[in-house]
């Protein structure tokens, strides 16, 4: 058999109550850090506002679009004919080791708002087409789940700060204003046969390879979908356990700098499982221009070195990584 779907053992996740997270704010703080000083990962349970159901719904109706509707919105390295080189659509490419085809969004901008900030990476949003109800529909369920996730994940960032014994606002600059930050509708079909060696690892066939994010902090939908894993210190890969209803929340390679690295960005990875799968997750980024040099930790340890600013380090991280869908980025 080609294809194994094959179990690691579980990992064990923490599960942090968001249901009212003004109140009991040091235990919240402390049960946030500590879970993300070991795991590296954690559900958050009770997000108030999060429809799981509904956003799961606009996913689906995304990716039953006709293929022409979808590259309507693709960046120019999927569709020339488009201006858009970030934010839009691209497709799952079957001899990549990531096999997953998105669309992102980030915070609505229009043309005289990008330009007077001057980063090519702010562009406006690319919707699918106005004027049906669907699309209205659709439209507003995506941007409404935006503005809840990068709220709570703003809201975990004071926590976090909090947790080191800083102000609550010590992150808040950073994201404001215009933050980086993008939702992202993900979609792994089955992937074709023969499989590459790259989608490979022992008996896995992969969806998504091993990496860390990024940014700051990730918020993931996984509906009822398995597939995620993570790796624990002995680099062994552990199923995250599907938990409906729940938030995956892990932070990205920023964050765990700014901490001094005492906050693990966790090297994860999405194993087909030979059924087609959706999830939708929201990174939290800060603005273009922000100095990502500092330590919550140890203000002071790099007070005299140079400043490093989010934005040119975001695409030379993407260069780095090799991400498929960034490939033709800024050429």
């Amino acid at each position: 058999i080609d294809r194994i779907n094959a179990m690691a053992q579980p990992a064990r996740i923490p599960v942090i109550d968001f249901s009212n997270p003004s109140e009991s704010r040091d235990k919240l703080a402390k049960e946030i850090v500590d879970a993300l000083q070991t795991v590296g990962f954690l559900f958050l349970d009770n997000v108030a506002g999060f429809d799981r159901e509904t956003i799961e719904q606009a996913a689906k109706w995304f990716y039953n679009l006709p293929e022409s509707s979808k590259y309507s919105l693709a960046t120019k390295s999927f569709n020339p004919q488009n201006k858009n080189i970030y934010r839009g659509y691209f497709p799952a490419d079957a001899q990549d080791s990531n096999y997953k085809e998105g669309y992102e969004i980030t915070e609505e901008l229009n043309d005289e708002e990008c330009s007077r900030i001057g980063f090519p990476l702010y562009e406006p949003n690319r919707w699918p087409s106005a004027g049906e109800e669907e699309t209205k529909w659709f439209r507003s369920v995506v941007y409404n789940h935006y503005l809840l996730m990068h709220n709570t994940a703003l809201e975990v960032s004071r926590l976090i700060a909090r947790g080191f014994g800083a102000d609550e606002s010590w992150f808040d600059n950073m994201f404001s204003p215009y933050p980086l930050s993008t939702l992202r509708i993900v979609n792994y079909p089955i992937r074709p046969q023969p499989i590459p060696d790259c989608a490979r690892d022992g008996e896995y066939i992969l969806h998504c390879g091993g990496h860390t994010d990024t940014p700051f902090i990730t918020l993931l939908a996984t509906f009822d979908y398995p597939g995620l894993q993570i790796q624990d210190e002995n680099e062994q890969w552990l199923d995250v356990p599907v938990r409906s209803n729940s938030l995956v929340l892990n932070i990205g390679d920023v964050l765990s700098e700014v901490t001094g690295r005492h906050l693990k960005a966790t090297r994860h990875r999405v194993v087909d499982m030979g059924r087609h799968r959706q999830s939708v997750p929201y990174f939290l980024e800060p603005r273009f221009d922000v100095n990502i040099n500092r330590n919550i930790v140890d203000p002071d340890e790099i007070q005299d070195e140079k400043e490093v600013q989010y934005g040119p380090w975001l695409l030379q991280n993407f260069k780095n990584k090799g991400y498929v869908e960034y490939k033709d980025l800024l050429k």
